[in-house]
């Protein structure tokens, strides 16, 4: 029985996403066959079959479910069939325990039939050019063993973005990314995954969603250690390598307001708080009805500050840097939600310490309003910190620290 054991973990290794357990050794067994297949990223479903009627069961797609197949197979059930969209097995166990293994090529037609049912927003076995350029896939759209982690960790992020966006979207949709400078040396060592949020975004938007999309990808000027020539050249020609001649890169030195108008979403990945903290102001004014920040927040800080600009020079000392950056993100939130946002927040989506703050126009009641502004008004008066997105919202109010005080501005 050994054997068999090795040989259905070896199976496991290829990640099928659809089983059938049959040919029970007990006649009178109660279930005569059972269907299993992959529900989603979390769990496998699996349908019990007793004469005519059925019965389902779900099982988390972790260690338990390997478990739960060595416990029914060869034990309870003599054969076992196991699909990939690529590869079809067959596992047949004799009396002496041997265990009999075929294999079997599946067209692509064939292949279709054994998806997931609900899957990922990044599906494994489809070909996504920016992830095969990483090597997070091979050419067949497989995500490669070294991959998996990070091909997981962006689904993270998929997962939590993709409710901003309406299912069917007629004309244009309109997209801006703000992204940090991205160095050629950073494309060709493939050294910051998300740095390649942009092109993984286009492929998401057209190949999965179906729109038709124009994204505009701003990238900060004045690099300072390499040429900024060389950063545009290499990331237009990654996007025609890819086919996405719907991306489009430009430098910018100062936000105009311009940039947002008329975007049905905007992104800012990476960007300096105080610098995102622009932008954010800039996309409410303009009503953008999406909008979403992406950040490192860890930092090593020995002197436990709080790191996030809101709080340098503030009596929030005793906070160390993440929960100094935890805070200044609730609070960001609550300014959106004021404004008329529903927001949502996330933390180590895609590296240790990325932050995720989503926003989009929903119907918020005045009293969450009022609710959400009293959270922001006590945070101010009880660590009296600079708030630059606050400030930035209500130019009208004076601030709680004269600017002069402001050095970090600089």
């Amino acid at each position: 029985m050994k054997k068999a054991f090795d040989v259905l973990q070896q199976l496991l290794k290829e990640k099928p996403t659809t089983f059938c357990l049959y040919s029970p050794w007990n006649p009178k067994e109660r279930y005569q066959k059972i269907y299993i297949c992959r529900d989603t990223r979390w769990s496998y479903l699996a349908e019990r079959c007793v004469g005519e009627s059925t019965s389902l069961q779900r099982i988390p797609a972790d260690a338990r479910f390997s478990a739960y197949l060595s416990a029914r197979f060869p034990k309870v059930y003599r054969r076992l069939l196991a699909f990939t969209p690529e590869f079809h097995w067959t596992l047949e166990v004799s009396e002496e325990g041997e265990v009999s293994v075929s294999q079997q090529a599946l067209s692509p037609q064939e292949g279709m039939a054994y998806r997931w049912k609900h899957p990922d927003p990044l599906e494994e076995w489809r070909e996504i050019p920016p992830l095969q350029e990483l090597g997070i896939m091979n050419e067949k759209g497989r995500v490669t063993p070294d991959g998996e982690e990070a091909f997981q960790s962006l689904n993270g992020l998929f997962y939590k973005i993709q409710k901003l966006f309406p299912e069917s979207h007629k004309g244009l949709f309109r997209v801006v990314v703000f992204q940090e400078n991205i160095s050629p040396s950073d494309l060709r060592e493939k050294s910051k995954l998300w740095k390649f949020i942009p092109f993984v975004l286009y492929y998401y938007l057209t190949q999965v969603r179906k729109f038709p999309v124009r994204m505009r990808v701003f990238l900060p000027d004045s690099p300072r250690f390499w040429n900024e020539d060389e950063e545009i050249a290499a990331l237009e020609g990654l996007a025609r390598t890819f086919g996405y001649g719907g991306m489009a890169f430009e430098r910018w030195e100062t936000p105009e307001d311009a940039f947002l108008a008329g975007r049905d979403a905007v992104f800012i990945l990476g960007e300096p708080k105080f610098r995102a903290d622009d932008l954010i102001s800039r996309a409410v004014k303009q009503k953008t009805e999406r909008i979403v920040f992406l950040d490192d927040c860890w930092y090593a800080n020995p002197s436990g500050w709080a790191l996030d600009p809101w709080f340098w020079d503030s009596n929030l000392q005793p906070l160390n840097s993440l929960e100094g950056n935890l805070l200044g993100y609730a609070i960001r939130a609550k300014l959106l939600e004021y404004h008329g946002y529903e927001t949502t927040l996330a933390y180590d989506l895609l590296e240790k310490g990325t932050m995720l703050l989503t926003a989009q126009q929903g119907e918020i009641s005045q009293g969450e309003r009022e609710r959400a502004m009293e959270k922001v008004q006590s945070l101010r008066k009880e660590f009296t910190f600079t708030d630059g997105l606050y400030e930035m919202l209500f130019p009208e109010e004076p601030p709680l620290r004269s600017p002069e005080e402001e050095w970090w501005k600089d």
